[in-house]
């Protein structure tokens, strides 16, 4: 019986794997790339752009997300400027890339597909988590490109070369997670825990978004190289720290930093974390990010965990816009 029940399971997964290395195709006819490519050393990357006006409002997503995620704030922003959204290799429907995963490749290829996509400065730089090294090390690069910046519940480099024990035993935990999933997704598993809708049962924010738009958010995530992606950034994440190490001051740049009221959401699951300590060092973050400018602005996004742009878009929307109008004032002057 033992053997019996063995091969049975077998032959489910192999069902699974079956039906997801059939479903693929079909998802890249029916999710097709909104946007455009930009080729880099072999591999291509995407981009969207939308709407009109200047400045331009130019993303960078968090490790795990990818461009589409902001979709409820690049929607109500390219009313009135233009929107550009990247996807980092592996991303969405960006290729994979072999070069490691650090925020000077990242922004090498950043600055290339703004160029090359001519997308016109002066820019509005969002990052959210992890792409708040992009953007920052990019205004370091191209500081004459760069009019205004938002940093969402972003990193500091201080702070994460100097974790506590305990969120470094956690960055090692996800880390090694990533890199299984990675295998998980190859197997279809993802794709099945999205067909249970296990996504909108662990994120239940996620319902807010148009039932297509999801589905486009899921295609990302069905996708190993989505999570061959997060591993490398991951990976790489002290790297990436201590190349942001010599990046100077923001100078008088309007800055503002949105701090989310916690990290994770209380839950059964996410209370056996050390949440205390995980939103203390967040917190300490924004102050440090705060000290960049000295035209900086602190906004809280409450009831919001780290996935702002998921949980409150009012609130990006809102800061985006404080910094555009600070911008115009200038302008006024």
């Amino acid at each position: 019986m033992p053997m019996v029940g063995t091969a049975f399971q077998l032959f489910i997964l192999a069902i699974v794997a079956v039906y997801h290395r059939v479903c693929m195709p079909c998802d890249r006819r029916r999710y097709p790339p909104p946007g455009n490519f930009v080729e880099i050393d072999g591999y291509r990357l995407h981009y969207y752009s939308a709407g009109t006006g200047s400045p331009t409002i130019v993303f960078d997503h968090s490790v795990g997300s990818f461009g589409w995620a902001n979709y409820h704030v690049f929607t109500a922003l390219s009313k009135t400027n233009r929107v550009v959204i990247c996807d980092r290799a592996g991303y969405g429907w960006s290729d994979a890339s072999d070069k490691p995963r650090t925020s000077q490749q990242v922004v090498s290829e950043f600055a290339q597909v703004l160029e090359r996509a001519n997308i016109e400065p002066p820019y509005v730089l969002v990052g959210d988590s992890f792409g708040g090294y992009t953007v920052r090390l990019y205004a370091q690069n191209f500081p004459d490109n760069v009019a205004g910046m938002v940093l969402t519940h972003c990193l500091h480099e201080d702070l994460v070369l100097n974790y506590p024990w305990k969120i470094e035993f956690l960055w090692i935990l996800l880390t090694v997670i990533f890199k299984i999933v990675e295998v998980f997704a190859a197997l279809g598993w993802v794709r099945l825990m999205g067909i249970l809708q296990v996504f909108e049962f662990l994120k239940p924010e996620l319902r807010r978004f148009p039932q297509e738009e999801l589905n486009r958010i899921k295609f990302s995530y069905y996708q190993s190289k989505h999570w061959g992606a997060m591993f490398s950034e991951m990976r790489n994440l002290k790297i990436s720290s201590r190349q942001m190490q010599p990046t100077q001051s923001l100078g008088s740049l309007p800055l503002l930093v949105i701090e989310a009221s916690t990290f994770l959401q209380s839950s059964p699951l996410m209370d056996l974390l050390p949440r205390k300590i995980v939103d203390r060092t967040w917190s300490q973050m924004q102050q440090k990010l705060l000290e960049l400018s000295d035209r900086s602005q602190l906004m809280f996004a409450e009831n919001s965990s780290h996935f702002v742009w998921v949980d409150r878009p009012d609130v990006m929307i809102a800061a985006i816009r404080t910094v555009l109008e600070i911008i115009e004032n200038d302008k006024n002057r």
